[in-house]
């Protein structure tokens, strides 16, 4: 793919053969990109987009994985209902946990990272084990997460 977009950058081939799928390529993204330019409704079986009533009985603005349709107007989920309580449930558990991890990152919340940490099922951690490891990683990655360094 790098090769066909530094000839195609040459002007060697047609950049338009860039659009296509690519068997040795899993990556949708060229061709949602070639419906979205080229105004062409292009069924798509999943996508990550806001939500936006995608899902019923989640926020509208999580992101969640869909059917989707590209075209010229950009790429739109589509409706899926409501999903059974339990699995909705554990839908929003995990958009509670992802949010606390964006509000951390984006503001340097220690709190929220560490309530993130308590939340995830997956971290089974009690409050001391979670802070022990929340300063281990805040530790190790400082230089790339300067915003929890502020006082």
């Amino acid at each position: 793919m790098r090769e066909k977009m530094r000839a195609a950058a040459r002007e060697e081939i047609d950049a338009t053969t860039l659009l296509s799928s690519d068997a040795r390529m899993d990556d949708r993204a060229p061709m949602i990109v070639g419906a979205v330019v080229g105004g062409r409704n292009q069924y798509e079986l999943a996508v990550n987009v806001v939500n936006d009533g995608s899902i019923q009985d989640l926020p509208d603005w999580a992101v969640v994985e869909v059917p989707a349709v590209a075209g010229s107007y950009g790429v739109r989920g589509l409706a899926m209902g409501s999903l059974p309580a339990g699995i909705t449930s554990l839908f929003s558990e995990q958009i509670a946990i992802q949010d606390r991890v964006v509000e951390a990152a984006v503001h340097g919340d220690r709190e929220a990272a560490l309530e993130s940490l308590l939340l995830d099922p997956v971290s089974n951690r009690d409050a001391g084990e979670a802070e022990a490891m929340l300063d281990e990683l805040l530790a190790a990655h400082a230089e790339l997460l300067p915003q929890f360094s502020r006082a």
